[in-house]
């Protein structure tokens, strides 16, 4: 008999554990480790969208940059339109610098105005007259230029009987905005 009391007061808690064990504590446990799954899967998509949410930040402040930069450029480089005005500015600084213009003209083949940019790229032969350090620092000076794109070719020859003045003969690319509307409207 003492081993049946014994067993009753062993046997009832372990009964009661193994029934809290699979009546409570297993579908809870399952249902605990479901939701924290569930919490790592949101805070992935969290992660995910805090770092589409910094590119996107970056690619705005990106942008705002390039549109500051392109207002700028907008200012410095000449609507193709008005592209006399800025020539004439050009000879107009040369003759300052104490070079004569020997020839100005533009070649007409590079004036491609059927390409999608909103740029077009004249190019224009220049024949300069002066001396090499004056020719130098006007060929720093349009350099400097946001309009200048590049210089094609450049001859510099000498006639003995003129030494110190050189003739120059350039082929200088430029920029100008085809029409100031279409970059307004970007």
């Amino acid at each position: 008999m003492k081993f049946k009391t014994l067993y009753l007061w062993i046997g009832i808690p372990v009964a009661v554990v193994i029934i809290w064990i699979f009546a409570f504590y297993q579908p809870v446990s399952k249902q605990i480790t479901s939701k924290k799954q569930e919490m790592a899967g949101i805070a992935d998509e969290v992660r995910k969208l805090d770092n589409e949410i910094k590119a996107l930040l970056d690619l705005k402040r990106k942008e705002e940059i390039i549109k500051s930069t392109l207002r700028e450029f907008q200012g410095q480089i000449p609507l193709f339109d008005n592209f006399p005005d800025f020539i004439k500015q050009f000879a107009v600084k040369a003759r300052r610098d104490g070079l004569i213009v020997d020839r100005f003209s533009g070649k007409f083949r590079s004036l491609d105005l059927a390409q999608k940019t909103v740029l077009t790229y004249p190019v224009f032969e220049v024949g300069l007259k002066g001396r090499f350090m004056e020719m130098g620092a006007f060929m720093e000076y349009i350099d400097s230029m946001k309009a200048y794109r590049r210089i094609l070719n450049a001859k510099i020859l000498y006639n003995d009987k003129e030494y110190p003045m050189l003739t120059g003969k350039f082929e200088i690319e430029f920029k100008a905005w085809k029409e100031r509307g279409a970059f307004e409207s970007k």
